[in-house]
């Protein structure tokens, strides 16, 4: 009998999870949502896995803030620098939020460095090629989106970007 009230209890605390995504209120309201008659026992074993867990915590990892925004205007202001310097000033640039995403990530997974001499370098050859393949005006636009359904195997030395921009 002592086997089976071990194996049950085992099995009612391995069902138990904290999810770190879920604020603690809501933890606990999903707790106490398995019923009255179990809630004692899943408040019982919550508080022994949570003191198991507690025990094994070796350090605590601090988290600084990172500012996104500041990462992204300092992105589009390199882009928008390369873009002018190449095309005519009037010339407008419009970028898609999917783009901004996508080079906001590689940013965040490689060096930013290495992001910018990929804009310098693919998108400045993107650049040259939109000129003188549409002759742009004050009157152009240039429009920089994400190529959907089309995956290009080829990126860029160190950073997740495509190595080469596909004109449209």
């Amino acid at each position: 009998r002592e086997t089976s009230e071990l194996v049950k209890r085992a099995h009612k605390a391995t069902n138990l999870c904290l999810d770190l995504n879920l604020p603690a209120e809501e933890i606990e309201l999903r707790d106490t949502d398995y019923g009255n008659s179990e809630s004692d026992s899943v408040s019982e074993n919550s508080k022994e896995w949570l003191e198991d867990f507690v025990e094994q915590v070796d350090e605590t990892v601090v988290f600084k803030p990172f500012d996104f925004d500041a990462l992204a205007e300092k992105i589009l202001k390199k882009i928008s620098e390369c873009f002018h310097k190449i095309v005519n000033s009037e010339c407008l640039l419009e970028i898609d939020s999917k783009v901004l995403e996508q080079i906001l990530g590689a940013a965040c997974v490689s060096d930013t460095d290495k992001v910018e001499h990929w804009v310098e370098q693919v998108l400045g050859r993107g650049f040259v090629e939109a000129q003188t393949r549409y002759k742009l005006t004050t009157h152009s636009v240039v429009k920089l989106v994400t190529c959907e359904g089309l995956f290009l195997e080829e990126q860029a030395p160190g950073v997740r970007l495509p190595s080469r921009i596909v004109m449209n």
